[in-house]
Formats: C-alpha cells, structure tokens, sequence
C-alpha cells in the first residue's frame, strides 16, 4: 500500500476482572496516516471539522500481536490488538503510558497527534487488504 509509512500506537479500551479500565497497547509499523482539518463559514458562523484515517496494511508490521475480533480481545488481550469505537491512537510510538484511566489524560499532555477513534472496517477480503480506522 502506498504511503503505509509511518507508525501508530494503539491503545484498546477494556474492564478487567476488578470492573476498572484498562487500556492495552500495541505499536504498529507501515501504516498509512491521513488527517485533515477544514472550515467552513455558513450562517451559524466558521465550523471546523478534522478527520483522521488510518489504514493498517495486513503485512504491517504488529510486533508479532495479531488482529482479533473486539470480542475476542476482551476475553483475551495477551498477544492480540483490535480496533473500536473510543479506542485511541497515536501517531508515534509510544511508550511508558500508563494502563488505567489516566490513559486519555497522559496522551493528551504527551503527544502531538492523538485520535479518539469513531469507525473501523475490515477491508482484509479486499484487493488491496488492510485495517481502516476512522477518527478524530
């Protein structure tokens, strides 16, 4: 895939067995990141809008951890990364970030390029196959 370059950290949302969020990371090589921000002057004024999407090439690098079903990855996270609705990712590698609810807070305060993310699709029975994460 063109462009599938650079590098992300994600970092999936969980409960573990004490009802507490958690967050567990996975840093992936040779992904395609495409962010844009835009305004638009209309009768209410100037609106902005950002839009983020990542594509994670099947042959991308994932540090030997595989892609699951968030189903899956709930039931067991060692080994595995998913993608899903209020998921982050960041736009670097990341490391030393805490794995409890402060996650959201640190990333905010320690890295430049931060993604809350909104939609997933599984485009692996593609011609060109990969992960397509959306966000902002």
């Amino acid at each position: 895939m063109l462009g599938a370059n650079r590098t992300i950290t994600i970092f999936n949302r969980y409960i573990d067995a004490d009802r507490k969020e958690r967050w567990a990371g996975a840093v992936i090589k040779g992904v395609s990141w495409q962010y844009s921000h835009a305004a638009q002057t209309g009768k209410e004024g100037m609106q902005t809008s950002e839009t983020c999407t990542i594509r994670i090439p099947v042959g991308a690098d994932t540090q030997g951890k595989a892609f699951v079903s968030r189903r899956s990855f709930l039931q067991n996270q060692d080994g595995a990364w998913t993608a899903s609705p209020r998921d982050k990712v960041v736009l670097e590698e990341v490391e030393g970030a805490p794995d409890d609810d402060t996650l959201p807070t640190w990333l905010e305060k320690n890295c430049d390029a931060v993604i809350t993310v909104h939609t997933v699709a599984d485009n692996s029975g593609k011609l060109l196959p990969h992960i397509r994460i959306g966000g902002f």
